[in-house]
Formats: structure tokens, C-alpha cells, sequence
């Protein structure tokens, strides 16, 4: 959940050639090193968000996607709240936000590279749970085969992850950050099912015109026939909490989407408040 922010001031006409070339060489970073966008200001400082590596969100790239499937044998004293963790908080339909914050150590167990499924991503790290990436490369193809690019530009996101980028906004824009971003243990992208598309119309940033692209259209009548769903309607941000983004689907399964894309209401409604273990006490 990002917002391109661009901030350019007509002062400085002389300025216009370098700006560009400055631009380009931003927007090359971009897409080489996974920044998460470059805000120009007036005063020609420019401000960077980095989305955090893996490193330094202080979880390794086995961890991330570990099969913890051995661990779902008997229970045991000191073993039964992880395999509890393990087995009851990947209901697809998990609720997650304000009042159901998901743990900091909670890591789906099930992650899996989406280089490894031919998957267009931003970042070579970049995972998802298993069953949303094969419905991720599946719904990839078949935009393909229609002529459509769509690029995976943000999966799976830590806690560690979230709470960087959330201070982030929160020291930039204080009360309002909560409407570009949420704070950590509420991000879906948490879950490993949750995905921010862009494309080349896009400029492969994350941005509201993204809808009236080739890729935003396409999804809007696709999405969910391979299991995904927009999280933040438009008109709905009394309800989710969060702005308008036409980027941000989340997998539910395709039944489950279906069921919810031909609904009135918006997906919050639908989702399962999980066990206690799920979520921070």
C-alpha cells in the first residue's frame, strides 16, 4: 500500500532538462532496486522509500518460505502454539485490521518464490503463499494471452517489514498515514496472499490511474475468476478505513471470490474472525 507522490515547482524552468534526467535515473532505480517511489519536493531534495530488505526486516529468506509442515505432527507442551499458529490462522478469509492485528512473528507456512513460477515480480525476494502464486501465474498468463502486461510489484510483507514502511509515512504526513499506509500486524500482505499489481502504463508504480490501464481494466473483469479480489474499493473507505486502491487484490480462493464479487457489500463483511492465537492479545 504505497502512494507515487511527484513534487515538481515551475520556478526553475532552466532546471527541466536535469530534472528529467534525474527522474529517469530515479524511476531505472525503481525497477532495479525495488524502491518504492521518489518524492521531488520544491526545495530539489528528494525524498526515497526503500522498501526494507529481508535482512533488515530480521527474517531470513529460509524463514520466509520454510515448509513448516513437519511441525504439524502431535501436540505437545512446548510445540502446541506453534502448530496451532501453523494450522489456523491461513483461513483465506482471515480478518485482519485495527481490531484483529496479526501477531509479529507470524510467518505463513507455505511461502514460496514467485521467480520459481515464471512470475513478472519487481523484487527477486519476492513470495507468496503457494496456492495464491499458482492462481498468480495462472491470472499472469492469461492477461498475456490477451495482449495485457501485469506485473506483481509487492507479495508478502513481514511485520518488521510493514512497521519500517508505516513509520515512514507516519513521519511524513503524522495523521494522515493511516490513509496511505497501515500500521504492522494490520497489512494483509502479511497473510502471503495479498499482491500490488502495476504495469508499464503505469510507470510499474502504484498510483490510483492504474484503473484506467490496460492491466487495472483487465483485472477488474478477471481477477476473480482466479481467486483474487480488490481490497480498497472505491466508495468504500468508510469501511475499510483505508483510500481508494486499484492496485491491492488479495486471494480468497475462487470460490470465495466469486461469491464475494457478485455481493453488493464490500469483502470486509465476509471475512472470518480467526482464534485468539492469531492475533495480538
Amino acid at each position: 500500500m504505497f502512494r507515487k507522490l511527484k513534487f515538481f515547482s515551475g520556478k526553475h524552468p532552466r532546471m527541466l532538462p536535469l530534472t528529467v534526467a534525474f527522474v529517469a535515473l530515479i524511476s531505472l532505480s525503481v525497477l532495479t532496486y525495488g524502491l518504492d517511489f521518489a518524492a521531488i519536493k520544491d526545495d530539489g531534495k528528494v525524498d526515497i522509500v526503500t522498501r526494507p530488505s529481508v535482512e533488515s526486516a530480521k527474517i531470513t529468506v529460509p524463514e520466509r518460505i520454510a515448509d513448516r509442515s513437519a511441525t504439524k505432527g502431535a501436540v505437545t507442551e512446548d510445540s502446541g502454539q506453534e502448530i496451532a499458529r501453523s494450522v489456523g490462522c491461513e483461513n483465506l478469509l482471515l480478518r485482519v485490521g485495527p481490531d484483529h492485528i496479526l501477531t509479529p512473528d507470524y510467518v505463513p507456512p507455505d511461502l514460496v518464490y514467485l521467480s520459481a513460477y515464471g512470475i513478472p515480480a519487481r523484487g527477486a525476494e519476492d513470495v507468496l503463499r503457494q496456492e495464491a502464486a499458482v492462481q498468480l501465474g495462472r491470472l499472469i498468463s492469461a492477461a498475456a494471452a490477451d495482449g495485457v502486461e501485469v506485473l506483481a510489484a509487492s507479495g508478502y510483507r513481514s511485520y518488521w517489514e510493514q512497521k519500517g514502511t508505516f513509520a515512514w509515512f507516519k513521519n511524513a504526513y503524522g495523521e494522515d498515514a493511516g490513509k496511505l499506509s497501515v500500521p504492522p500486524g494490520q497489512s494483509e500482505h502479511q497473510l502471503g496472499t495479498a499482491v500490488d499489481f502495476s504495469s508499464s502504463e503505469a510507470g510499474y508504480e502504484l498510483v490510483s490511474t492504474f484503473a484506467q490501464t490496460s492491466a487495472g481494466i483487465w483485472l477488474t473483469k478477471h481477477a476473480v475468476q482466479y481467486g483474487f479480489i480488490l481490497s480498497y474499493k472505491e466508495g468504500k473507505e468508510t469501511e475499510t478505513g483505508v483510500n481508494y486502491e486499484p492496485w491491492h487484490y488479495r486471494f480468497v480462493g475462487t470460490d470465495n471470490a466469486r461469491e464475494i464479487g457478485a455481493a453488493e457489500k464490500g469483502p470486509m463483511s465476509f471475512y472470518y474472525e480467526g482464534a485468539s492465537y492469531c492475533y495480538e492479545p
